[in-house]
Parts: structure tokens; sequence; C-alpha cells
């Protein structure tokens, strides 16, 4: 398997995607843009994005992304194989979000057999690996945005029953929650966008390495600006600060279950 981060880095008009874009996180004149995706919500084909000091059309920005993914598949594959591709989108995306979507994977090359929801796609890969049947509840928190969907398994069908969620929470607002506890509110906004950055990679991955025993959290700000040193938060206060938005997806996702009596 191979993974792609879908981010985008600008210096001035110059613009980087993927891999590329990543390694200009060190560079403190290129501003790294994380999960586009959540401009989507509100897009339409004239809607611009300010990254730094330029401002840049949407669907330019994805389209350089569907580009840097085909060139990379293109890299492995060779030139001989067609690519096809089954888009992903968020359960609740709109239209605009849908056909901006597509449109920029096929102008990137690909030929797009079709579209599905996260949650249905994982609910498919799952459910029919295991074999199940009857209604499957699929939670799907992912980086950028949070999605829920409630989905009738059949032999060799589904049919997706009910779906919502919440098109501006995911794993990043805990890298962010963490940023501010390590760093403290009027530091971290007085940091540059660069620097914003390279805290927000920090803490995640130092949220990822976080287990049941954990009990603090030591986040390297050096790596951020030489000099500020380490820093350390509780564990405790890392997730109640992140309570709350856990449980309003909770919530969303019970929701679903209730409205439709699912079956334990």
């Amino acid at each position: 398997m191979r993974l792609d981060p879908s981010l985008i880095a600008a210096r001035g008009s110059e613009v980087r995607f993927g891999w590329d874009a990543w390694r200009m996180q060190a560079e403190p004149d290129w501003t790294v843009l994380r999960s586009v995706k959540r401009h989507l919500e509100r897009a339409s084909p004239g809607t611009c994005l300010a990254i730094g000091d330029h401002e840049f059309l949407l669907v330019d920005l994805i389209g350089g992304l569907a580009r840097a993914l085909y060139a990379a598949v293109r890299a492995r594959f060779g030139d001989n194989v067609p690519l096809e591709a089954m888009l992903g989108v968020p359960a609740n995306a709109n239209g605009n979000q849908r056909f901006l979507t597509m449109d920029a994977f096929h102008n990137a090359g690909f030929q797009v057999l079709g579209m599905l929801n996260e949650p249905s796609a994982a609910a498919i890969e799952y459910g029919h690996r295991q074999k199940i049947k009857g209604q499957l509840l699929v939670y799907d928190l992912g980086g950028g945005t949070f999605d829920a969907s409630l989905v009738e398994m059949g032999e060799g069908v589904h049919t997706v029953l009910d779906a919502d969620g919440i098109s501006n929470f995911g794993g990043e607002d805990f890298d962010l929650a963490l940023a501010e506890l390590a760093a403290g509110k009027e530091r971290l906004y007085s940091l540059t966008l660069a620097e914003v950055f390279r805290l927000l990679e920090e803490c995640r991955r130092q949220k990822e390495t976080l287990h049941p025993n954990s009990r603090r959290i030591v986040v390297d700000l050096d790596t951020v600006r030489d000099g500020l040193g380490q820093t350390t938060v509780a564990a405790f206060d890392f997730y109640e600060q992140c309570r709350p938005m856990l449980e309003e997806s909770v919530r969303i996702a019970a929701r679903l279950a209730e409205g439709h009596n699912l079956r334990s």
C-alpha cells in the first residue's frame, strides 16, 4: 500500500503537493496546508484559498493533488496500465464537493469508476470480509472530517440507511488541542505558519504514541524553533480537552443507531 499525504505547500505563487510539500515543512518561507478537504464544504469552481500571501483557485489545488498522486502511481506501475479510481468522499459531502473531486481526478488522467461515501467503503470492505449480514454502524473519524453511516449488509450488496457527520472535526483538532496545551495559546498564535505546521506535526507524532498507561506527553518544541526546549503535558489534561469533541461525535453515531433500532 502506498500512502501520499494530502499536503499543499506554497511560497508566493509557487506550489507543491504531496511528499514534495511535506519536504517543505522545515523551510521557513514555505507555508504548508493540511486537510484541504475541509475547505471543500462551501466551495464552488470559483472559490479561492489563501496560502501564505497568495491566493489560489481551490480547483487548481485539488487538481494539483490529483496530478501528484497520478504521477506517483504511474511511476510505480508504468505507462501501459490504465489507472482506474473509485473515489471516497465524506458521507455528508454536497454536490459541489463531489463534482470538484471527480473532475480533478478525471482531469489528472484517472478513469473514475464512481464515488463512494468513505464510511460506506469501510462497511463494504469490513462487512464482506467478515461475512456480516444485517446492520453495520460505521464510525469514521479521519484526519479532517468525521462521518457516521448505518449500512444494511446483504449477500454481495449494501444499502446506506442513514448518514451524518461533522465536516470540520477530525484528528487534526486533537493535534491543535495538544499544541495549545504544550505551547500556550499566546505563544502558539505568535508562531509563523511554518512553525505552527511543525508544531502540529510534532503533536501528531506524540499523540499517536499514546497508550492506556500514558501519564504524560513530552512535546519537543525544538522541532518548531531552536531554543524552545521541551515541555510536558499531563495526558489527563489532553484527554479532557478532547472529550467534548469526541462526545459530540459519539452522540451523532448513537442517534443513527437509535433512529433505526440498531440491534447490538
